[in-house]
């Protein structure tokens, strides 16, 4: 028998070495960004706040200018891992604060090539990042009880922390889970496309 592995979707991890600089700069920044502009058009979540739609990119924000150096630099090394050529042009990016109960549905960040999530504030017991195996949504024999193996499984979670930094192919369909503690999750979410 010859078993052949197909359609594999790398997640890269990275962990910043400056998380508490980083926290201790930006949590107060988004505070005061969703205080002056509280975004009542876009329904993120229940009592959550994402700046999606007013702000294009906070990455470009005078404070973040490391934090970008840090997320661009990794989303080098993932395109290169991936056996892309081109330039990496950040397209967008936005902070989102998830509170108690929040949650974010499925969905995917078509057209872009790699999307990620930097985690300003959080802690493992917080809201964790799930992807999608859309190759199992149709008929697949889902039974309870059956050995979690990557083969069977058509979600895999990822826990959060303060300074870690997930990258992603963009088409991978995530979500995010509801936010049972009563603290606040702050993450930055962005996007890049590889021309």
């Amino acid at each position: 028998m010859i078993r052949h592995e197909i359609f594999p979707v790398p997640i890269w991890q990275f962990e910043n070495k400056d998380s508490n600089t980083v926290k201790q700069t930006l949590v107060p920044l988004f505070k005061e960004i969703e205080k002056k502009n509280p975004n009542p058009d876009v329904k993120y979540t229940v009592d959550g706040y994402t700046s999606f739609g007013p702000i294009t990119n906070i990455l470009d924000h005078d404070k973040c200018k490391d934090l970008k150096n840090f997320i661009m630099g990794n989303v080098v090394e993932a395109v290169k891992d991936l056996g892309l050529e081109g330039y990496c042009n950040l397209t967008g990016s936005w902070f989102n604060i998830n509170r108690k109960y929040s949650s974010h549905g499925e969905h995917n960040h078509i057209p872009d090539t790699i999307s990620g999530i930097y985690y300003v504030q959080a802690d493992e017991e917080d809201a964790r990042i799930s992807f999608h195996d859309q190759n199992k949504s149709s008929n697949w024999p889902w039974k309870n009880g059956v050995i979690d193996s990557a083969y069977t499984k058509n979600i895999v979670s990822f826990q959060p922390n303060t300074g870690r930094l997930y990258l992603f192919p963009s088409y991978i369909t995530h979500s995010v889970e509801q936010q049972l503690k009563d603290q606040e999750r702050v993450s930055i979410s962005f996007n890049a496309y590889v021309q």
